[in-house]
């Protein structure tokens, strides 16, 4: 799922758990948007709304990842009071699905600061191919040359690639 926050449009509460409840359902997983109808399309109980999105992850055969890009504009001074219950709401969700934040600036602290180097293209192929991506050797090329060898884009890449298509 990819939220790109964009001032006073999906900066608030009620975007951000709409937006995850109608990408839930279209896992399989209703609680979240079922509440959210129930309520009228409020957020009446930010709790509430809070438990069933981990309920509803935890419910999924393969877990997705949270992209969050611009997510520094939650930070800025015009939007922040509105974005403020969002952004609490993304930082309790953390411990239950994996999260990608873009920006120029984090809005939450991290769990962890690890330096990790950029793979050379054999240990890339290599670890694609323990991600269960195999790839012919010219795609492998141009992987590698798009991400740099960084590992967190290569298990991104492998992560957003749906059972069955081709890593080609």
């Amino acid at each position: 799922l990819v939220i790109c926050c964009r001032p006073h449009i999906n900066t608030n509460l009620h975007s951000v758990v709409a937006t995850l409840a109608h990408f839930l359902r279209s896992q399989g997983a209703s609680g979240l948007l079922g509440q959210l109808l129930a309520d009228g399309g409020d957020v009446r109980d930010p709790q509430l709304a809070l438990g069933l999105a981990r309920g509803d992850l935890a419910s999924l055969a393969r877990q997705p990842l949270l992209c969050i890009d611009d997510a520094d504009v939650l930070l800025m001074r015009d939007v922040e009071a509105e974005a403020q219950p969002a952004r609490a709401f993304l930082d309790a969700l953390r411990a239950n699905v994996p999260m990608l934040l873009a920006g120029q600036r984090t809005i939450v602290t991290a769990d962890a600061d690890v330096l990790v180097r950029n793979l050379p293209l054999s240990d890339a192929g290599d670890m694609l191919n323990a991600l269960d991506m195999r790839i012919d050797p010219d795609a492998l090329a141009r992987i590698h040359a798009a991400t740099g060898g960084n590992t967190r884009l290569l298990t991104l890449l492998a992560q957003m690639r749906q059972p069955g298509e081709s890593a080609q």
